[in-house]
């Protein structure tokens, strides 16, 4: 009997022990479990977090690196990281990740890519010191949950005809002058300045062509969307030089728009590339007028330059208006109402310059915008 108690004894003594060394193990499988369960947690934020504010930052590009650079940085705080958090970390790095030619406007050509560049990616990694409650008792070292993600825009180029339809009535060559020059000076330098910008640093247009047509009482196509002229700057250039506010022989220098519209449609209609994106820009200091004795009179140049809008969108792709002077009813101010109803396709806009000199800020607008047109995603 004694002997048998003895052995009891024992045996509760190894029972404690195994009893301990179970519960210890337990105990710390489920303090790594936990801390797991944590990190686990902490990661799935953190990776939200990136993806959530790489996709915002991208959103953004290539037009704006500076801010893509900020969304990226506000929407990984809207998911619960603040950079500004001693425990968190943001870090945004910009890409060039595209393999269009250098000649391609707008767009960054090789790395590091840096704000100004016009980036096409974006990374965004997002680190935070993850909460735990047992393992840092083992090693006593932080634990971090990290993610980065990337987002971008890839690109391949496009053909596009452009048309450019510049007005060249008598008070374009007439004061008031801004920067001491005439209005034609202003658009003649925007138009040149344009055409480099689709050009780069090349004579060859490479995927544009591009059309000019000047108008006044009546509307020329000084250039035209042909396989020869319109595929060089050079020969865009001397298109555009050559327009002038001096009427020729027979020819009045009142205003009519819908003559440009039309020609304009027909461009498109007759020479415009099947595959390409087609694009146009009019420029006008005023609205449809008519010198003593002309005819049609200037409210049915009006009608008519309304009943040639439809055409000309379907034909376009894209359709922009920009308005030199100030915008009002009397008869040397420009026709918002006109000009408003001319701006056709996805990023087709009206732009009002008080200033001529500010029309070459407006037409790099508009390259970038048809550059942008004529990449497809």
């Amino acid at each position: 009997m004694m002997k048998w108690l003895r052995r009891l004894r024992g045996q509760q003594g190894q029972v404690i022990i195994m009893f301990v060394g179970i519960f210890t193990v337990i105990t710390l499988m489920g303090a790594i479990t936990i801390d797991f369960g944590l990190w686990l947690s902490e990661r799935r934020g953190v990776q939200r977090a990136a993806d959530a504010a790489a996709l915002a930052g991208s959103q953004d590009l290539p037009t704006d690196d500076a801010a893509a650079i900020q969304n990226a940085i506000e929407w990984a705080r809207r998911n619960g990281y603040d950079k500004d958090d001693p425990n968190v970390e943001v870090n945004v790095q910009l890409l060039c990740t595209n393999t269009l030619p250098a000649s391609v406007p707008g767009i960054c050509h090789a790395n590091p890519c840096r704000v100004g560049d016009h980036c096409d990616s974006i990374r965004v990694s997002v680190r935070k010191k993850s909460a735990h409650l047992f393992s840092k008792m083992f090693d006593g070292g932080d634990v971090y949950a990290g993610f980065a993600s990337a987002a971008g825009v890839e690109f391949e180029t496009g053909p596009t005809d452009v048309v450019l339809v510049i007005d060249r009535s008598g008070s374009m060559g007439k004061p008031p002058l801004s920067g001491g020059q005439f209005r034609i000076y202003w658009a003649k330098l925007a138009a040149n300045n344009f055409v480099d910008q689709l050009a780069g640093d090349a004579d060859d247009l490479g995927a544009y062509r591009v059309s000019v047509i000047s108008f006044a009482g009546d509307a020329t196509a000084t250039l035209h969307l042909s396989l020869d002229g319109g595929t060089t700057a050079s020969a865009v250039h001397a298109a555009i030089d050559s327009i002038t506010t001096t009427p020729a022989p027979g020819s009045s220098t009142s205003t009519y728009i819908a003559p440009a519209l039309t020609t304009a449609t027909d461009q498109l209609n007759t020479l415009g590339r099947a595959d390409a994106t087609k694009v146009v820009v009019l420029l006008s200091d005023g609205r449809n007028w008519t010198n003593p004795g002309e005819t049609p009179n200037a409210t049915t140049r009006r009608n008519n330059t309304i009943a040639a809008i439809p055409a000309l969108h379907a034909e376009a792709d894209t359709v922009y208006s920009v308005g030199i002077g100030t915008e009002g009813s009397g008869s040397s101010e420009l026709d918002v109402d006109l000009l408003e109803q001319i701006p056709w396709g996805p990023s087709g806009k009206y732009f009002h310059v008080a200033e001529a000199s500010d029309l070459p800020e407006i037409f790099e607008e508009i390259a970038w915008k048809i550059a942008g047109r004529a990449l497809t995603e």
